[in-house]
């Protein structure tokens, strides 16, 4: 009867009423009946199922052979994520009614998109597979989208360029339309890392969609090590898997990296000789540098030479460029190669890619990130595609190689793109041409450009220019307005700051409201909060709290304002009126549920404030850990955090820093917790644990290798940091200048900024 929905909906509930079926069934004919009316054409660019998928197509690695089993891959063990109530499989089962973004994160080799793959398959291998080429095919299928596609996304960061790159607003049409799109996706830590960083220090940056994204995403992360479960589980599929068996059986490397040749690769690569060597280093350093198209036989050819020098470039036989290219092209048992080759037509070769678990692996080694100037000079001429000539003018500045930078940077902006205009005019600002960059950042700037719009604010603050500061605070550019309003705070303008506040400028009132807290100004606070402004409101119940005026509180509180409750509840704590906030607590009060459960009679509190959060009542999870910390019970923080409490993980991490725990926090570390990789940064900077850091930074990097440069500043070592700074190593520069000047070379230091460095780790004296 629901084959083809020729049923009105209203004769399918009398229907299954008439039946006797309970009303709670209703719901489930209802859902079955609207899935068979919705239309089943495949998407635009795919006429494939999931259980049609060619696995290795979608990026799953080739497994090594065996001389007894000829099967393309190995069983598949379980990860402990397939089967938790949280974990990968639940996810995507709860997508295919809702639809929903899932993102797992973990080294090359790890088995994420095994693990990926394995999920869709037994959850949805009825649904439509899209695996865009590119943004453009997503932009395509979000026109219109067909009901019931899962859109593949390996290699997530393949699909990220800012300003150009996957949006946050198309991911929510996608999974946020009423009919179920699953989109899921694939990322290596690093990448992760660099896209969340700054989500965790608490501040903005210039990967503010990319961070978003991650926000959107239900993350899942795969460990490179199996665990204890998965390796019992292992040892059952191995005795029908003689590769599994083999797997098993090394100790320097996980089932997963040995099983897609990852020890054979690493073997081969420290086997290669001279030329292969080079011709490797050339491969991984152009794609390290962002190249991501397929890289050509001249590419590779140009940049390795440049790596050959002495007595091996002039023993050179003829032959040498393609007997090291057969080497690193051979497949090792069966399955990966060195350089894998990449074709768009049956049996034409387009280029070569690196094997991704010898790019993580060398991504690791600094050296790897540099090239010659020969290099750079030939990758600037001959470089093609925009997105490519983009990260290369990114790359050469973030290593403040001017002379390739700025060239880049002006040839791109001529394609009038906003991205590369504003791109242009940062790095102009940069330089010291403020002029130039005020012009071009004022022509182009918006307001979800965050780092663009603090260097315009701080460009015309420079010159005073309250005009257009407030023309652009006032066309809806909230960076620029809460810049405009810190700056006439920091003046004593009040009248401008109480007149923009006045106006509706939400930062200027932030500011104008903090200004009299400062002042202890009850009375104006007051008359805002009155007129119904809730961060006037919110003020005023911590300036009643500061000075203690409880009767205000009070009121406020059972009037029903939030902020009120939570000033109560503290303040009776710190007046260590206990019985008033046990009140509170006994009437439902979180706040005050929190606080209670830290008095030594405070078990039951604490056993309604787990209840609240357990149940999901928003704020009760904050509280809860809030207590748990200070009740230092890190038992309960671990229990909640390994059952999925992702506040629960966060917050003992952070606890963990505070108690200087390297060894717990080195555990959570190896899991694939980057939130413990950046608390446990923290803890080693602050013991200036240089080593440790270096360490760190190699397997996650971003807050670890900061921590390093800032070490490094602190001693004056110029020629590390020239060295961190040439290896694109992101805070390395800042850290370089500072030094520079610290230790009384200010005008290298002002010549640094103008013109760069060489690629020979020296400042130029001009740009060429």
């Amino acid at each position: 009867m629901l084959k083809r929905a020729q049923v009105s909906e209203e004769k399918l509930r009398t229907f299954v009423l008439a039946c006797g079926l309970p009303e709670t069934a209703l719901e489930e004919w209802l859902q079955a009946w609207r899935r068979a009316k919705k239309p089943t054409h495949a998407p635009c660019g795919s006429e494939l199922k999931v259980r049609d998928a060619n696995p290795r197509l979608l990026g799953v690695h080739r497994a090594i052979e065996s001389t007894d089993d000829y099967r393309s891959m190995p069983d598949y063990v379980l990860r402990d994520t397939d089967l938790a109530t949280n974990g990968l499989r639940a996810t995507v089962n709860q997508a295919t009614v809702n639809g929903g973004f899932i993102l797992l994160v973990g080294g090359s080799s790890s088995g994420k998109t095994r693990c990926a793959y394995e999920a869709i398959r037994v959850i949805a291998p009825d649904w439509w597979l899209l695996h865009p080429g590119d943004l453009e095919d997503i932009e395509k299928f979000s026109e219109t989208p067909s009901p019931r596609t899962v859109i593949w996304l390996d290699e997530l960061q393949l699909y990220l360029d800012h300003h150009r790159g996957l949006r946050p607003g198309m991911v929510r049409k996608l999974i946020g339309s009423k009919i179920p799109v699953i989109i899921i996706g694939t990322l290596w830590p690093e990448f992760y890392t660099a896209y969340t960083r700054d989500a965790i220090l608490n501040l903005e940056s210039n990967l503010g969609f990319e961070r978003e994204l991650m926000r959107l995403a239900e993350v899942i992360h795969i460990g490179d090590s199996l665990s204890d479960r998965e390796i019992e589980r292992a040892r059952q599929a191995a005795k029908t898997d003689r590769r599994i068996r083999e797997s098993l059986r090394s100790h320097d490397y996980g089932m997963t990296q040995f099983l897609a040749a990852g020890p054979l690769l690493i073997d081969a690569w420290k086997a290669a000789d001279r030329y292969a060597s080079a011709l490797l280093h050339a491969a991984i350093s152009v794609s390290l540098l962002g190249i991501r198209t397929p890289l050509d036989l001249e590419m590779i050819k140009s940049v390795a030479v440049t790596h050959i020098t002495g007595r091996a470039l002039a023993l050179a036989k003829p032959d040498w460029f393609d007997v090291a290219l057969s080497y690193c092209t051979e497949p090792l048992r069966g399955a990966a190669s060195l350089l894998e080759p990449v074709a768009t037509d049956l049996g034409k070769i387009t280029g070569y890619k690196v094997a991704d678990y010898v790019l993580q692996s060398a991504s690791m080694e600094p050296r790897y990130s540099r090239i010659t100037e020969g290099a750079w000079q030939y990758l600037a001429t001959h470089i093609v595609e925009l997105n490519d000539l983009r990260r290369l003018a990114q790359a050469a500045e973030i290593r403040l190689i001017y002379s390739i930078a700025l060239p880049l940077r002006r040839k791109l902006s001529e394609s009038g793109q906003r991205g590369d205009l504003l791109a242009l005019a940062m790095l102009l600002a940069k330089q010291g041409q403020k002029e130039d960059a005020t012009e071009l950042l004022w022509s182009n700037v918006k307001p979800q450009d965050y780092n663009e719009s603090l260097k315009l604010a701080d460009l015309l603050i420079e010159k005073r220019d309250i005009e257009r500061l407030a023309l652009l605070a006032d066309s809806g550019n909230e960076h620029i307005a809460d810049e405009l309003a810190k700056w006439l705070k920091s003046i004593g303008n009040v009248r401008d700051l109480a007149r923009r506040a006045d106006a509706g400028d939400g930062k200027a009132a932030e500011h104008y409201y903090q200004l009299l807290v400062d002042q202890g100004n009850i009375d104006t606070l007051s008359v805002y909060s009155n007129s119904g402004d809730k961060r006037a409101e919110w003020h005023l119940s911590r300036l009643l709290a500061l000075q203690r005026k409880l009767p205000e509180l009070r009121e406020s509180a059972e009037a029903g304002k939030r902020n009120a409750r939570r000033q109560l509840a503290t303040t009776l704590a710190s007046m260590g009126r206990h019985e008033e906030l046990k009140s509170l607590a006994d009437a439902g009060d979180l706040d005050a549920l929190g606080l209670a459960a830290r008095l030594p009679e405070g078990e039951k509190y604490l056993r309604k404030l787990t209840d609240h959060a357990d149940k999901g009542t928003q704020g009760a999870a904050m509280i809860l850990v809030g207590a748990l910390m200070f009740l230092d019970d890190t038992e309960t923080l671990k229990k909640r955090a390994a059952n999925g409490d992702i506040l629960s993980g966060a917050f003992l991490a952070s606890y963990l820093s505070i108690k200087k725990d390297k060894q717990t926090l080195e555990g959570m570390v190896r899991s694939g917790d980057t939130i413990a990789a950046f608390m446990l940064g923290r803890v080693l900077g602050e013991e200036k644990d240089l080593e440790g850091l270096i360490d760190l930074s190699n397997v996650h990097g971003s807050f670890a290798a900061k921590e390093v440069c800032r070490i490094l500043a602190e001693r004056g070592d110029i020629d590390a940091l020239i060295s961190n700074t040439l290896a694109g190593q992101y805070d390395a520069s800042q850290y370089l200048i500072e030094a520079l000047e610290k230790c009384g070379r200010a005008d290298e230091a002002r010549r640094l900024k103008k013109y760069g460095l060489t690629a020979d780790g020296d400042i130029a004296e001009r740009l060429e």
